[in-house]
């Protein structure tokens, strides 16, 4: 009788595995992350020319270069806000943008890329409400700038 039962399991823990699907990998990969919240890049040397045209209520999240078929998850608090998949467009170096009202009530977003870390990003200055993300191969860097960034 325990030889039938034990049968009887392995006979349908095998059909399981069988049937289940394969799960599809976007990409999953380990990286390396930085928050640089004084971001000293040559975008914030240029003429802030473009600043009337953003709220200084809203939050302004970019997503920059390097993307191909990822996965982008941005939460606030357990709240998924973003989920996406990205495609840099060659031309502009942009794969995409998300705009967040009120950022007077938003004290941090989590995001991660893939099935990569959770990167945390804390939101103390509220009048520092333009953010960059990018990717380069196994790194990825969540950039504030002070001025509207240019693509040229």
């Amino acid at each position: 009788m325990k030889c039938h039962l034990i049968l009887i399991i392995i006979v349908l823990l095998q059909s399981c595995s069988m049937t289940k699907k394969p799960e599809i990998d976007r990409g999953s990969f380990c990286y390396d992350y930085e928050v640089l919240y004084n971001y000293q890049g040559k975008e914030n040397i240029k003429e802030d020319k473009y600043r009337n045209r953003f709220s200084f209520d809203s939050l302004y999240v970019i997503v920059e270069s390097n993307f191909k078929d990822d996965t982008l998850e941005i939460k606030q608090g357990n709240k998924v806000k973003v989920k996406d998949i990205l495609k840099t467009e060659q031309s502009s170096g942009i794969a995409s943008d998300y705009v967040f009202g009120a950022i007077g009530q938003i004290n941090g977003l989590t995001m991660r890329i893939n099935r990569g870390p959770f990167i945390y990003i804390d939101l103390f200055r509220k009048n520092n409400n333009l953010i960059g993300i990018r990717k380069d191969k196994d790194k990825v860097q969540v950039v504030f700038y002070k001025k509207v960034p240019r693509f040229d």
